[in-house]
């Protein structure tokens, strides 16, 4: 089996709005079973963060054991397959600026 390396993202990695309504996308799909539509974005939605080249990462993926697909899911998640957690707010005493 190969190795799979994932680069998880930090509380300074840009595009965290983007990350967080993809997981709950997944989740919320989730909650009336599962589809191989489902399974397709999953692999997508993991294979943005393993290190390397994609088109492997994908077939990677797909070969995964179900112990390290769910490993993988929760690394990213910070939680399970099953339950993708809300972000951790913390309270800032710096304005946002900026526009919309």
């Amino acid at each position: 089996m190969a190795t799979i390396s994932i680069r998880t993202p930090d509380k300074n990695t840009p595009g965290f709005p983007r990350r967080l309504y993809r997981a709950a996308q997944l989740q919320a799909r989730m909650k009336d079973g599962f589809s191989p539509e489902i399974v397709n974005d999953m692999i997508e939605f993991l294979s943005e963060y393993i290190e390397g080249d994609k088109k492997q990462a994908i077939e990677n993926l797909w070969d995964c054991t179900e112990s390290n697909f769910n490993d993988l899911i929760s690394a990213v998640t910070g939680g399970s397959p099953e339950e993708i957690p809300p972000p951790k707010l913390e309270p800032t005493d710096t304005p946002l600026t900026g526009g919309i």
